[in-house]
Order: C-alpha cells, then structure tokens, then sequence
C-alpha cells in the first residue's frame, strides 16, 4: 500500500477535506482540487483599457510606416534607374555614336542639364507621367573620365526643383 493512502494520515480521511487543502465543489463532486475564483470586474476593465491603449498606440504608427515604405520604394526605384542611366552612359562608348547614350540618348556633347521621364514600371515617356520618375543628368565631357551627375525625383509631375523625393549620384564614365 502506498504510505500516503495509509490510513491514520489526516489528509486522506474523509472530512479533513479543508486540511488537506481541499474545497467542496459545487458540481457535486465531494471535493476539487481546482479554484472556483476568477477575475473580478475592475481586473477586467484594467486590461481592457491596457491593451486598448497598446492597440490605440500601434494604430497611431501605421501612417508612418507607411509612408516609410512608401519613400524605401521610390528610393529603390530610383537607385535602379540611376544604375542603368549610368550603363547606358557606359555603353556609348563602345557603340557607333560615342557621343549619345544607346537606350536613352543622353548627349556626352552638352553641357546642359537632360531630361529624361521614366513611368512607374521603369519604361522611358516622352513626357511626364502622372507618377513616374524624371531623371535629370548633367555631363561634363570636357574632362576624362566624363563627371556624371544624375538627380531623380519624383513624382515626375512636380519641377525637380521642388519636389518632395530626390536620389542624386555622382560618378565618373570614361570614355
């Protein structure tokens, strides 16, 4: 027999249900092992008003990660464009006309600043698209290597001078 079921010990005999630190059920069970209590209404109302407050917090910050998001893909975008501006520029020299760039004809030969529109997908316009990109590049080809300046903002719409979202590199293209 175990020793803890032995008869003699106070915890096992019936009627010392509260020694052994036992309540009466109400399910009609001689006794639980399980707490009937519970939350009260004030407990309730705290949490409620805690997490109501994390939850008003987190709605708060979702304009600004959003608009976060927003500006990481037009910055992407922008580097992307950029990138191929610049091999494009690359890529002129060793094409029939070195002084014009093959896929966007950018001129090597001004000085003056170039533009070039670009739509949300990446594809060149003739003039500016409603969202899209316009690429600014300015040339000195007096110098060699070539310095290459390239200013992308958008939206293409607004004058890059004062648009809201600007990506400007600088390189070096020898030619």
């Amino acid at each position: 027999m175990i020793p803890a079921m032995q008869t003699g010990n106070p915890k096992w005999e019936m009627g010392n249900e509260k020694s052994a630190g036992l309540q009466p059920s109400r399910r009609g069970f001689p006794f639980s092992v399980f707490s009937e209590s519970g939350f009260s209404l004030v407990e309730v109302t705290l949490a409620l008003g805690v997490a109501g407050f994390c939850m008003l917090a987190i709605v708060g910050l979702l304009p600004v990660g959003l608009s976060a998001n927003r500006n990481s893909i037009g910055q992407s975008a922008a580097a992307n464009l950029a990138r191929g501006i610049v091999a494009d520029l690359r890529a002129a020299k060793n094409t029939t006309n070195p002084n014009q760039s093959p896929q966007y004809a950018i001129l090597f030969s001004t000085a003056a600043p170039q533009t070039t529109y670009f739509s949300d997908d990446g594809t060149t316009a003739s003039s500016p698209p409603a969202g899209g990109f316009q690429a600014t590049t300015t040339i000195n080809g007096n110098s060699v290597p070539a310095s290459v300046k390239i200013r992308i903002t958008w939206p293409a719409a607004v004058p890059a001078a004062s648009a809201p979202d600007a990506f400007e590199i600088t390189t070096a293209i020898d030619r």
